[in-house]
């Protein structure tokens, strides 16, 4: 009895609980928000807070402050300023990997052309392009993008922005009729981001980014004057995580301040350093201050001077009288070591840049496979980034919806090996001569066969689609309109083959 009294004594506190706290944080004067909740229920989890937004209240994008628009300092509380980010991006190891994701995107093929539709072939598509004007227009505009500046060269100050800061910035300039006339770069560290009440990016007519001059803002614009490309937000416990990109110098900073320091203890070693290669104790008999003074000296002319530093080098002992002089080779400091190895990995790989032509060499054939791997896989978001940037601007400012811009990613430099694949997919009735042709920029052959899919077989080429009548040997005997010939797919007969051994390896 005395065990059930004290729990129906604490049964009762709980309950009490629970309702002065539901009078405390009622949760609607009209109807509870969750209705399904009986108030005799037991135990009770109570109809939740009321929230204090005004009726018609939508969602936030993110938990900004009052008053947002009026800090309009461009990462105002990130952990690094654009100007940091791009003094992190001069470390020697991260702008040669920089450079190099560069000039590989900027020799990246593309192409403009239709949209395709769902279930449309290739060759439709291609039937569809023939003789658009708007086609060679665009490709003819994106060669000059800003009307000054050649493709490579304004395509690499994006990608720049991309890699530093995440802020590949275009202004988009029109002519008298509204239409594009020319994207010029601009520096991204300089734009600021505005909001609406919702934490979303303001609609025209609204202003959503200002551009600063010397921490002031300059002007205003709207997103059909302004393209800002941020690729890559990652909230991190900051507002301006909410609102401006985390970039790979920004992801690697950590790694690209401990290269630093190593670059300044190298630098160091060459300029300030004073061991000698050779060192000689002498006896004893000199007072301290002489040794102080000689050890002063030493250092002053050792210092930076690499050619003395080889030399040899005495100075004042210590050891017992009659004992013959004392002479140590100091080791030098190690320079390299293995940490050097996964510091070059983890900056390339941040950049998607392949580390191999900076480490120790493997055999050719597995360091130009591994090489040619590392690039394709990591220059791919920068380039779909790019395309989408430039899709942006066909489709959304140009007002052309139909049309977009493509990159061709396969790179392959091997003569050998384009010539080895062009011939397995023609001879395996994957592709038609004239499609492969057409692949590598060639011209069309103007015979018939270039244009229609075969294998060959040991008695020669045969037309996929055309049957055949086998000969006891399991060659063709050339009749391929014989009614006696098997019957089935292309892909039946091909096997056929194959099993026959009539189509050569």
């Amino acid at each position: 009895m005395a065990g059930n009294r004290v729990l129906n004594l604490g049964t009762m506190a709980r309950m009490l609980t629970d309702r002065a706290q539901q009078a405390l944080y009622p949760s609607s004067n009209q109807t509870p928000s969750i209705a399904s909740i009986p108030a005799s229920a037991w135990p009770n989890p109570l109809q939740p807070v009321k929230p204090f937004g005004p009726p018609g209240s939508k969602p936030l994008n993110f938990p900004f402050f009052e008053g947002q628009n009026l800090n309009f300092t461009a990462r105002p509380d990130a952990e690094y300023t654009a100007s940091e980010l791009r003094s992190l991006a001069t470390y020697p190891l991260a702008r040669i990997c920089i450079d190099n994701v560069k000039d590989i995107v900027c020799q990246t093929e593309w192409t403009v052309g239709l949209k395709a539709i769902p279930g449309e072939t290739q060759r439709e598509r291609a039937k569809r392009q023939k003789g658009d004007e708007n086609i060679v227009n665009l490709s003819r505009f994106f060669e000059y993008p800003d009307r000054v500046t050649d493709w490579a060269t304004w395509s690499r100050g994006l990608i720049e922005n991309l890699l530093t800061i995440d802020a590949g910035s275009c202004l988009i300039e029109r002519s008298g009729r509204g239409k594009v006339a020319a994207v010029r770069t601009v520096d991204g560290a300089s734009i600021s981001r505005y909001i609406d009440e919702r934490g979303l990016t303001p609609l025209p007519p609204g202003k959503a980014y200002t551009q600063l001059w010397y921490g002031q803002p300059r002007v205003d614009f709207t997103t059909d004057e302004l393209l800002y490309g941020v690729r890559n937000i990652v909230p991190r416990d900051t507002i301006s995580s909410y609102l401006y990109g985390m970039s790979p110098t920004e992801s690697i900073a950590p790694e690209i301040k401990i290269g630093i320091e190593r670059l300044n203890f190298t630098l160091a070693y060459y300029t300030s350093g004073s061991i000698p290669d050779v060192i000689q104790i002498a006896p004893p008999g000199i007072n301290p201050d002489q040794i102080k003074e000689a050890m002063t000296a030493n250092n002053a002319v050792l210092a930076g001077n690499l050619a003395r530093r080889r030399q040899w080098t005495i100075l004042q002992g210590f050891q017992k009288e009659g004992k013959p002089d004392q002479i140590l080779f100091p080791k030098e400091q190690l320079l390299a070591d293995p940490f050097d190895d996964v510091h070059i990995r983890k900056v390339a790989y941040a950049y998607g840049d392949s580390p191999q032509r900076l480490q120790k060499m493997m055999n050719r054939a597995s360091s130009e496979s591994n090489q040619t791997a590392s690039e394709e896989e990591g220059i791919t978001p920068w380039v779909i980034w790019l395309q989408s940037i430039l899709n942006r601007i066909i489709q959304q400012y140009m007002m052309m919806t139909d049309y977009e811009i493509t990159f061709k990613q396969e790179r392959e430099s091997d003569i050998k090996k384009l010539m080895e694949t062009d011939v397995g997919y023609v001879k395996n009735g994957g592709y038609s001569w004239n499609e492969r042709r057409e692949l590598r920029g060639d011209d069309p052959r103007p015979e018939p066969e270039a244009d229609e899919l075969g294998i060959i077989t040991a008695n020669g080429w045969m037309q996929i689609g055309k049957t055949f009548q086998a000969t006891p040997g399991g060659g063709d005997s050339g009749d391929h309109g014989s009614p006696s010939s098997p019957v089935g797919t292309p892909g039946e007969k091909a096997l056929r083959l194959v099993e026959r051994g009539a189509v050569t390896a």
